[in-house]
């Protein structure tokens, strides 16, 4: 049985759950009820249902038809890995032909029929999420439905058991502050808005917290687990026993209570009328804010405060994040003079180039895991933005002139991910301009000075602008937030044209503009960049923020048409290799020579 008769038997099974539970219909998002970008495969629902592994998307499924959702990072991985004969397909983006665009709500509004009615659960869609969905369902006369029970669960007889990892201690020496001090700085904001307690249902701001690391979810060193912080300074963590042990009881002694994760629910039932309870409308499930309404519990629904002193890294992390991208250099250098190499890429491919870069970094001090999936893209699978490499897919290095790598790496000090596109074979006029044009605004970027208050989405528009002097723009944003040794996509911050939080100091954002010829090629240049404060004020006596780059790699210089930079490109780029070759030589000479006289000659000034 091939995957998509796989996805008529699993929609014939969910559509007669639904028919059990009187709806017309099932909302299906790609998240859990832990908001995560990644899930661990028991709750990859989506994945279950229509056979698509990445992670951004959504589908709905109706008594008769069923429709699924992605934006432009995966609409040519939706094409592929989803059944058209039982979906129909969109792009929530724009200008991603031929798939239509369409968002959920819209394809809601005109699908549903009055009266029908629309289940969802309560537990994996957020309160900013019903919002959206239960307007349209409205405008069309139909209702949206809590339901008890996740019907896809109740048919998903093979469906992989909870994760349960243990926990570990996030050292002081990596996290910079202690978990004290983070709860008394939390407890002050709590006490200006006059809040009772915060609830916390997405792991990563707990784990931030607490100091605390696991790996219940691939790639993020994460625990799976609620709490609960009240505003004397006490927490409540829900969670399941077996992750915990007696050094990781007495580390919490005093401060933190445990429970199992399945009593939150009665917990926040305990919330009375004279208290006030806040939770962030955009990560926590409905279902918290249902029963805090149902008690008639005020409830202060806000962003919730962890995310910025979460985003604003510590002295500590700051210099945790500048060393781990020197090692996670010298892994990532290591691997591009393999690149090199003819005798290296007329044999390799993908999934071997993927894993030997793995090994590289798995040579490197205080290496964890990766970060996410490597992206492995020769030629034309460079094209596909979230490009994911199988043994059926896998193909020679030599497939295309551009070969595009995204990776990163988790350390105990930091995070990393980077971009590099690599030039196997003498690239086209075509590419060498794009590419140009690519770098230009990756340049623009890195160069910026901006006063406070400045926002990612101030400086999106000057990494799009040489691509569109010609007409040219990328179906994804410039840049998100990073995390230390957690998350690699963090919010709030990002720059991209939603990003409305202003740029901080100690903020790490990626600087990732590409370019995408579909079926041919893929070109991105992706490195982490810092909000540092430059120490100056503009005439308005408002500070000015500038980056300081911290990946480390060279920069293919034979994709670089040097004509189209301006003398500020060109002089940002001589001193941006001047500083990879300071910065990594020292190690690159001690550990691999050759890769060493690689790096001397692949960054010479133009």
């Amino acid at each position: 049985m091939n995957k998509h008769s796989d996805t008529a038997t699993r929609l014939s099974a969910l559509r007669e759950e639904l028919a059990r539970h009187n709806v017309d219909g099932f909302y299906i998002p790609r998240a859990d009820q832990f908001q995560n970008e990644y899930v661990p495969a028991c709750n990859n629902r989506l994945e279950y249902i229509t056979g698509f592994a990445g992670s951004a998307g959504s589908a709905i499924v109706l008594k008769e038809t069923a429709a699924f959702f992605t934006d432009g990072r995966y609409t040519i991985q939706a094409q592929e890995e989803v059944s058209k004969d039982s979906f129909e397909i969109y792009s929530t983006s724009p200008d991603q032909e031929p798939t239509p665009t369409r968002t959920p709500s819209a394809w809601l509004g005109e699908a549903l029929s009055n009266g029908a009615k629309i289940g969802f659960d309560p537990w994996i869609m957020t309160p900013a999420q019903y919002d959206q969905l239960h307007s349209a369902v409205k405008q069309s006369g139909g209702e949206l439905i809590p339901l008890a029970e996740n019907p896809i669960d109740t048919t998903w007889s093979t469906r992989p058991e909870d994760p349960k990892t243990p926990v570990v201690i996030h050292p002081l020496d990596y996290a910079g502050v202690d978990y004290n001090e983070k709860i008394k700085d939390m407890c002050q904001t709590l006490a200006e808005h006059d809040c009772t307690a915060l609830t916390l249902t997405f792991p990563e701001e707990i784990c931030w917290l607490l100091n605390i690391r696991g790996s219940d979810v691939e790639y993020n060193p994460l625990v799976l687990c609620y709490a609960i912080l009240s505003k004397d300074g006490h927490v409540d963590l829900f969670i399941d026993s077996e992750k915990i042990d007696q050094t990781v009881t007495t580390y919490f002694s005093g401060t933190v209570t445990i429970h199992d994760f399945q009593a939150f629910a009665a917990h926040v039932n305990t919330f009375t009328a004279e208290q006030k309870i806040w939770f962030d409308p955009e990560t926590t499930p409905f279902q918290v804010k249902h029963i805090l309404n149902n008690n008639n519990v005020p409830d202060h629904p806000a962003q919730s405060p962890i995310q910025m002193a979460k985003a604003r890294k510590n002295i500590t992390e700051m210099e945790g994040a500048i060393q781990a991208h020197i090692r996670d250099g010298v892994a990532l250098s290591r691997f591009l003079y393999k690149l090199s190499q003819p005798s290296y890429t007329e044999n390799a491919t993908e999934l071997s180039a993927a894993n030997d870069l793995h090994d590289f970094r798995r040579s490197e001090d205080l290496f964890k895991d990766l970060s996410f999936e490597t992206i492995s893209g020769a030629g034309p699978a460079g094209a596909i933005i979230h490009y994911r490499v199988t043994p059926n897919s896998d193909k020679p290095l030599h497939a295309g002139p551009l070969y595009l790598v995204d990776s990163g790496g988790q350390y105990l000090d930091g995070t990393t991910d980077v971009t590099r596109t690599v030039s196997i074979e003498q690239p086209t006029a075509e590419m060498i301009d794009r590419y140009t044009r690519v770098l230009k605004g990756h340049i623009q970027v890195a160069m910026s000075h901006f006063p406070a208050g400045t926002t990612g989405a101030d400086l999106d528009v000057k990494a799009r602008a040489a691509l569109k002097e010609v007409g040219l723009n990328y179906a994804h944003g410039t840049g998100h937030g990073v995390g230390s040794y957690l998350c690699v996509h963090e919010g709030p911050c990002g720059i991209h044209h939603r990003a409305e939080t202003p740029l901080e100091p100690g903020m790490i954002v990626s600087n990732e503009p590409g370019y995408y010829q579909p079926g041919s090629y893929g070109i991105r240049i992706e490195n982490l960049i810092m909000v540092m404060d430059s120490g100056t004020f503009d005439e308005n006596d408002i500070p000015v923020y500038c980056f300081k780059t911290l990946t480390l790699a060279p920069i293919d210089l034979k994709c670089v048409d040097a004509h189209m930079l301006t003398l500020d490109e060109k002089i940002w780029l001589n001193s941006y290799h001047a500083n990879v070759r300071e910065q990594l030589m020292p190690f690159l000479q001690e550990k691999d020579s050759q890769s060493a006289d690689w790096v001397e000659q692949a960054t010479q000034s133009l």
